[in-house]
């Protein structure tokens, strides 16, 4: 089996610690020369924040910072939340977006 991309999403036991989760992986990437392409999933609850609280728009500066991430996506959100979302994360990630 070929694997061609990396997918980092969180479980909710892992909500409390999102920001500091993406910095890690994305450290990870960068540091251990991951050749697999990667992207983040982030989900929201009140349309500005991932649901531990963090700031979207950090969640996705780190994204942009990891040449390795080549999407973004949002998941398992209400869907009245999805436009501010893409257009927060826009402003921060310059890559694809992913809609699920």
């Amino acid at each position: 089996m070929h694997l061609q991309y990396s997918f980092f999403f969180l479980t909710p036991e892992f909500t409390k610690l999102y920001l500091l989760t993406k910095q890690a992986y994305a450290q990870l990437l960068e540091e251990e020369d991951i050749k697999i392409p990667a992207w983040f999933a982030f989900n929201s609850k009140d349309g500005v924040n991932v649901v531990s609280g963090d700031s979207l728009m950090e969640c996705g500066s780190i994204a942009e910072s990891c040449k390795k991430v080549v999407a973004v996506g949002i998941n398992c959100t209400p869907p009245r939340f999805i436009h501010d979302l893409i257009v927060s994360l826009k402003k921060v990630y310059f890559g694809s977006l992913v809609l699920k």
